[in-house]
């Protein structure tokens, strides 16, 4: 990179130009201020309904997201892109996790043993005895986690704490307006990757 591309907007748009070369990304844009809060308005909106027949949505991800120094809106094939092995979502209420992605198949086996956990799909399971244990589930939630993106940051010199995370329905609908994309296409979908930057004086 050169001298003059050591500015927030010259890694915006290094970063942009990069992802724009990962499989399955259709479009990618670095937000301002007003996108973000656009974005963050999208995902309080989508919080307001109950999903899963469970309990209230909490997009985690995306609020880490918009509060990086960068953050980058991207359109993707979803049958392309190559999604970070990490878990997406749990279920909390306050801090005791109530349902949790698992990836750990050795993990996922031992849990399958008990009565006490049920699987919701092949890798989201339920802790029953723990669900029971709560007076109040109005105050579940289930969130929706930020996800470490190392493929970007090993790519860039200069930022670090690169994350990934994918919006609500709304907030997918927001990304891609943003992004003047339009498309009916049930595989075209969305996600944001954000990161901070290093202190450097010219920055």
């Amino acid at each position: 990179m050169s001298e003059s591309n050591f500015t927030k907007k010259g890694i915006a748009e290094e970063a942009v130009s990069l992802l724009m070369n990962f499989k399955g990304v259709l479009s990618a844009k670095s937000l301002e201020v007003d996108d973000k809060k656009e974005l963050l308005l999208a995902e309080e909106r989508s919080e307001k309904k109950v999903v899963f027949g469970i309990c209230r949505p909490y997009n985690e991800g995306v609020r880490a997201v918009l509060k990086r120094d960068i953050s980058i809106a991207i359109v993707i094939d979803t049958s392309e892109f190559i999604y970070p092995h990490e878990p997406q979502m749990k279920i909390l209420y306050r801090d005791l996790v109530v349902g949790e992605e698992i990836y750990d198949r050795r993990k996922a086996e031992e849990l399958r043993k008990s009565k006490n956990n049920v699987f919701l799909w092949s890798n989201f399971v339920i802790y029953n005895d723990k669900l029971a244990s709560i007076r109040n589930r109005d105050e579940m939630r289930l969130v929706y986690l930020p996800r470490s993106f190392p493929e970007l940051e090993g790519m860039m010199n200069g930022i670090s704490d690169c994350i990934f995370a994918e919006p609500s329905v709304e907030g997918d609908a927001v990304t891609k307006k943003l992004l003047s994309f339009s498309s009916k296409d049930p595989v075209v979908g969305s996600c944001l990757v954000g990161f901070n930057l290093l202190k450097r004086s010219n920055i």
